[in-house]
């Protein structure tokens, strides 16, 4: 089972009535203040209820220890959630609404609202990764709906430029085909005004609601974009946290492939001046996306930002490797890495399984609708630690 660490200590000091950062791993019955037998039971009790688990009476003689219990939690196979399986029914858990609305420079875009049917808890912006669409290759969609199950409200949307906006630049129809001209009108700028558009549309949504949790969950090359909208913007206050699922934190190893610190610009430069754009990516970044990449500072707006950030992190993430999450949680006490195991980039399956045996198409959309299925899991369980932690 994928889970937060902190979500764990959180249920475990609330019941024994202490901080949260006192709980380590030697923690545990009559070795720590308040933690007694009453009080143990609570404590298993708590944990059944916030990860929706059921503990074995054959268990509870051995799980007296916070260690024990995170390993314990650790060994569980959380059953994958997809929406379609989940709720055969998902009319009446929730509703989903197509909007076209507005960025600040009039660019048209494109978004769904997705409605919980009980009072919600709370609303969840959601952003995809460059280049891909508001539905995240179906991860969003599933995220969307099993959320709404849960009793929050989403928006996703799509980028300029990119599903169903991918024709229109300031508003004249354009060839996809000419990367050049993606390039020269790509900015980090003009998407995240895009996302303050479509924070404030998801506002408008339930206007008699005001949301007392707000979260935000961005993927990929959306992560570092999420958190400068929230601080550029003055939305810190309002938000509880941030999930960053293998996010884009250096945006010049995005555009280049070659961390920062390490980047000739003047090859780039002349990668630039000769093509437009920087060969060899996928994305599209040309001289503006790149300038405002070397002036991005992650810890920096992390640590603007100050609240709670957990990462979701592929342990065989070849696009975005996960040594720069390792190096993030490092830096900022306020982050948290929980490893997506044998799982590539957006949590897609490996190749082969432990055995070497390659697999198929369709084994290998198997296992990328569990990993999906898990982490969708582990951000459920995330969000109600944010609103007990409240």
């Amino acid at each position: 089972m994928l889970f937060s660490q902190q979500d764990l200590k959180g249920i475990i000091a609330r019941t024994i009535k202490t901080s949260a950062e006192t709980i380590n791993e030697q923690s545990g019955l009559a070795k720590t203040y308040n933690w007694d037998s009453l009080n143990h039971v609570s404590i298993l009790t708590e944990v059944e209820a916030f990860f929706d688990i059921v503990i074995q009476d054959e268990w509870f003689p051995k799980l007296l220890t916070y260690q024990a219990i995170s390993e314990y939690l650790n060994g569980l196979d959380s059953v994958p959630c997809f929406v379609e399986e989940a709720c055969p029914c998902s009319s009446i858990c929730f509703s989903e609404k197509k909007i076209t609305f507005y960025s600040n420079d009039g660019t048209s875009l494109n978004g769904v609202f997705t409605y919980s049917k009980e009072s919600p808890k709370g609303l969840v912006l959601l952003t995809h990764g460059i280049p891909a669409d508001k539905n995240e290759g179906g991860f969003y969609k599933d995220l969307a709906g099993f959320l709404a199950k849960n009793g929050y409200d989403s928006f996703r949307f799509d980028f300029r430029y990119m599903g169903e906006n991918y024709e229109r630049i300031d508003g004249e129809l354009f060839n996809l085909s000419s990367r050049e001209e993606l390039a020269i009108n790509l900015s980090m700028k003009r998407l995240i005004e895009d996302i303050e558009s479509a924070f404030e549309t998801a506002l408008e949504q339930r206007q008699q609601i005001h949301y007392n949790n707000l979260f935000g969950i961005a993927t990929s090359c959306s992560a570092g974009l999420l958190l400068k909208w929230i601080n550029d913007y003055n939305h810190v206050e309002s938000f509880d946290g941030a999930i960053l699922c293998c996010p884009v934190l250096d945006y010049v190893y995005e555009c280049t492939g070659v961390p920062k610190e390490n980047v000739d610009k003047n090859i780039i430069v002349e990668q630039l001046e000769k093509n437009g754009y920087i060969p060899e990516r996928d994305a599209m970044y040309g001289k503006t996306f790149f300038e405002e990449a070397l002036m991005f500072d992650a810890n920096c707006e992390i640590a603007r930002f100050g609240k709670r950030i957990v990462i979701l992190h592929g342990d065989r993430d070849q696009c975005v490797p996960i040594e720069f999450s390792n190096a993030t949680v490092e830096k900022n006490k306020n982050v948290e890495l929980i490893v997506v195991p044998n799982a590539k980039h957006g949590f897609s399956a490996l190749s082969q399984d432990s055995s070497g045996r390659l697999l198929s198409k369709e084994e290998k959309l198997i296992k990328k609708k569990q990993n999906r299925g898990k982490v969708i899991n582990s951000i459920t369980f995330m969000l109600r630690g944010w609103e007990n932690g409240k």
